[in-house]
């Protein structure tokens, strides 16, 4: 993606700026899009970003408070706003869901307390969770 919107990947700064990285991300959601209205894709269900330990986002004080904040708007722009995709903040830090919230004010996130599953368990949570908002298993998305 990178080498596609700089070019040249080796002239390119080792760690891409949040907009180039937000801009690729809308650009494939945007695409994803184009497909689903042209009736091109299989099933239409919206790509979902998972950000894996994203308590780390609470570390991000003093120079990169800016970057976090812009972030935490794409992720609402993007879901809420624009309606193209889900975001799953996945952490095992308790304090995140309230810091989240202050963050971006409760209207923007809804939390959820998984705890931790053995594989099979997860994928049982996660089709119950499926089928109450009416799609389909873990096991036919495939």
């Amino acid at each position: 993606i990178l080498k596609a919107l700089v070019g040249d990947v080796s002239c390119a700064p080792e760690t891409p700026p949040l907009a180039v990285i937000t801009e690729a991300y809308i650009a494939l959601l945007d695409a994803w899009n184009k497909a689903r209205a042209a009736g091109t894709l299989k099933d239409d269900m919206p790509p979902v970003l998972v950000v894996d330990e994203a308590n780390v986002l609470m570390a991000w004080e003093d120079q990169y408070k800016a970057e976090r904040r812009t972030l935490l708007r794409f992720f609402v722009a993007i879901t809420k706003a624009r309606r193209l995709s889900h975001v799953i903040l996945a952490t095992s830090e308790f304090s995140f869901q309230s810091w989240l919230s202050t963050e971006l004010g409760p209207a923007f996130c809804r939390s959820f307390v998984v705890g931790d599953f053995p594989v099979e368990e997860a994928r049982r949570f996660l089709d119950e969770c499926l089928r109450q908002v009416g799609k389909p298993r873990v096991a036919d998305a495939h």
